[in-house]
């Protein structure tokens, strides 16, 4: 999460910037390494719809996004001359750490300058309702597996726990929309809607998306993956 209550992640510019420079499928596979998908949006795959959500330069090559990143960067007023200098706070977890190394090397060739600070979780996270960040590592695990227990965190109303402090009007109104919509297709396609303008203003970073491990003995029928990781004993049995 950015804090874009105050410089210099009140600049969408240099939020989207230092997005653009994260090598996702690098630390989801050779950094986590368990099996994460890498995230550039915030729904999960299979949550509204096959394919989760990109900016349009997800896709670029590095160098290009690099350079788009220093123009960015440039005409935000930050180069080697006058170097991006802030914090990267993380809660403690060798996993956190990891990443938060491996993202201040991946800003380097911007002439960005991210230090790292952990804590225990309760004071991160204290200190993330209270604001006292410029960029904080996060997480959520949705409550019900539906768009908008991702989507509304994001909202003005959601107070401390819109971490970012996000502010867009536009944004809460689709996702008002979204919510109050019967279609389940016209439904789907304004929670969409509400993700792309998240990912425009890219008030968080995402990284990747969690999974889960499960060992399951192959004479088990009745198992099947599914997004929530729920696998009530009634529908499980032993193949004789």
């Amino acid at each position: 999460a950015f804090n874009t209550r105050m410089p210099p992640f009140d600049d969408p510019r240099i939020r989207t910037a230092l997005s653009m420079a994260i090598e996702r499928e690098w630390i989801a596979d050779k950094v986590i390494g368990v099996g994460n998908t890498p995230a550039w949006g915030l729904l999960p795959p299979g949550l509204a719809g096959a394919e989760p959500a990109k900016p349009i330069w997800a896709d670029w090559p590095r160098e290009k996004r690099l350079d788009k990143a220093r123009a960015l960067l440039d005409d935000a007023g930050y180069g080697p001359a006058n170097p991006l200098r802030f914090e990267i706070r993380f809660n403690s977890s060798a996993e956190h750490r990891r990443v938060s190394v491996a993202m201040a090397a991946m800003w380097k060739p911007l002439a960005v300058e991210a230090s790292l600070f952990n804590s225990e979780a309760a004071l991160h996270f204290a200190a993330l309702r209270r604001h006292e960040f410029a960029l904080a590592r996060s997480g959520w695990i949705a409550d019900l597996p539906t768009p908008e227990n991702f989507l509304l965190v994001h909202q003005l109303a959601n107070g401390p726990g819109n971490y970012s402090g996000y502010t867009n009007q536009a944004y809460d109104q689709i996702l008002a929309r979204a919510i109050a919509e019967p279609d389940p297709a016209k439904r789907q396609a304004l929670m969409r809607e509400a993700e792309s303008s998240l990912i425009a203003d890219m008030p968080i970073l995402p990284l990747y998306f969690y999974v889960t491990r499960s060992l399951v003995a192959k004479r088990i029928d009745g198992w099947e993956d599914n997004i929530s990781n729920v696998h009530p004993s009634r529908t499980l049995r032993i193949r004789p």
